[in-house]
């Protein structure tokens, strides 16, 4: 098995920021409520969404998307964690006491739906669930604290086998690669690549100028290509890293600076891969979902902002997203409801429309290594007018 860990030697820079209304450059915002709680996680498959934390009583819910409706799962004890593979098999862990941790399995195409319990972890086991997948062959992986492992178990099979970081890392959230590998978060500010062949590759993400030395990062996904996305929370960025180790860093729209904290500033959560290739994040810091588009231009759109109530009513934070089978964007909210995003603008029941800004600047090229791109701002900067344009004519 073959190891390794490495700085990226260069990070490209993209410098393009837009915060948009989302109706004049056809994207629709529609929001859902429910009449449980705000859901936890949001998982996709073939057939819809998977939600945990919304349907009381119940493991976890099943999101329809089109119509929109939201079906109670079975029911026992909620799911901390959720994957669901290929063939509609969820499989989630429930934490029943401090010393007793169990892994069921779900078929989501079953009626009734149902949950059987498929291994219990030793008693002496102590880590928190983090993170859950279902990769292409079924096998189920399993990220949790603080064992510096990560774990695989195969359907049929008697327990887990643990796979040891070499390094002191502490893996978080998982992503499954196309060609049978998975990638990882560590907290300690890396990357990580497991190949199918079982080599192990970490690469350590650089902080941008507004993260005071940390790269925050907190989710990832796998694009087509195996390329893994993953969002910078005190960074204020979406990286890109490829196979080879390859990074590139995407600032997302923050013409004041203001820094992780701050309200107003840009705080990137989750993120997914649209069917075009695009990638679409949550922002809860400054309530809005973003887009990183296949020129690499950042754009944002606000949620809708909520009716004028007394007492009133709190915003709305993005938090978990997730590509339904339609090609829409689903996501969670921090209040009791669900939000969905249609790209191509054909449901606008409720899109945002404040003021569009777009705003473009140089990064400092000594400390990054980027290089400007003001084609890309122009380019932004047209497609806003020509947008307005065809808004006035309408």
């Amino acid at each position: 098995m073959r190891v390794w860990r490495a700085l990226a030697a260069a990070v490209t820079v993209g410098t393009c920021w837009a915060t948009l209304a989302s109706s004049a450059y056809g994207v629709a915002i529609t929001q859902h409520t429910v009449t449980g709680p705000p859901a936890q996680e949001l998982v996709a498959w073939s057939g819809g969404l998977v939600a945990t934390g919304s349907s009381p009583g119940a493991s976890f819910g099943v999101l329809s998307t089109s119509p929109y409706k939201l079906t109670a799962g079975p029911s026992g004890p909620e799911a901390e964690i959720i994957g669901v593979g290929p063939t509609g098999t969820a499989w989630f862990l429930v934490k029943k006491t401090a010393k007793e941790t169990v892994l069921y399995e779900s078929s989501l195409t079953a009626s009734p739906l149902a949950a059987n319990a498929k291994y219990t972890f030793p008693s002496t086991y102590t880590g928190g669930p983090m993170s859950i997948i279902v990769d292409t062959t079924g096998a189920v992986w399993l990220a949790a604290t603080p064992s510096m492992a990560i774990e695989r178990f195969l359907p049929g099979a008697s327990g887990f086998e643990s796979i040891k970081l070499p390094f002191p890392a502490t893996p978080t959230e998982l992503a499954a690669a196309p060609e049978g590998g998975l990638w990882y978060i560590d907290t300690r500010g890396a990357v990580g690549h497991v190949t199918s062949s079982g080599e192990i590759q970490e690469f350590v993400i650089p902080p941008t100028q507004f993260a005071q030395g940390l790269s925050g990062l907190r989710s990832i996904a796998v694009d087509a290509s195996g390329n893994a996305w993953f969002t910078q929370w005190t960074s204020q960025a979406i990286g890109r890293i490829t196979p080879s180790g390859q990074i590139s860093e995407y600032p997302i729209p923050n013409p004041k600076h203001l820094v992780v904290g701050v309200a107003g500033a840009p705080q990137p959560l989750d993120l997914a891969v649209g069917k075009e290739g695009a990638v679409w994040f949550t922002d809860p810091g400054d309530a809005s979902i973003g887009e990183v588009n296949a020129n690499g231009e950042v754009s944002e759109y606000p949620l809708p902002a909520p009716a004028k109530t007394t007492p009133p009513t709190p915003t709305p934070l993005p938090l978990k997203i997730a590509l339904a089978p339609n090609g829409e964007l689903w996501f969670t909210e921090s209040i009791n409801a669900f939000g969905s995003v249609n790209p191509s603008g054909a449901t606008a029941s409720s899109a945002s429309s404040p003021s569009a800004v777009t705003s473009c600047y140089r990064r400092p090229k000594a400390k990054h290594g980027g290089k400007r791109i003001s084609a890309h701002c122009s380019r932004a900067k047209r497609r806003k007018r020509g947008a307005h344009r065809a808004a006035r004519k309408a």
